[in-house]
């Protein structure tokens, strides 16, 4: 690297210019970056709960089978497939 000691004004504008473009690009990547990972995350999080919403469908299930219940009475309860249900029978 040049002694900046030794530029003159031009030298201090084209080296200013430079390095705020290379900070620009810097938080340009790093704001894709956090952009990308939040709604990775996000989406992350909304598979966690369908799933987990889907578990407790299916234990709901096994205890009104285990009570006896008809599939379909089950499926508006569940919002389970009738033929979900009988798989669990």
């Amino acid at each position: 690297m040049p002694n900046p000691d030794k530029w003159n004004k031009e030298d201090m504008r084209v080296y200013d210019w430079v390095a705020m473009k290379e900070r620009d690009e810097e938080n340009a990547l790093r704001k894709a970056r956090d952009t990308a990972l939040a709604k990775g995350m996000e989406e992350r999080i909304e598979k966690g709960i369908k799933k987990g919403m889907e578990a407790k469908a299916i234990e709901i299930a096994q205890k009104s089978i285990s009570q006896n219940l008809d599939n379909k009475t089950i499926s508006l309860i569940t919002g389970l497939t009738e033929e979900c249900i009988e798989s669990l029978r």
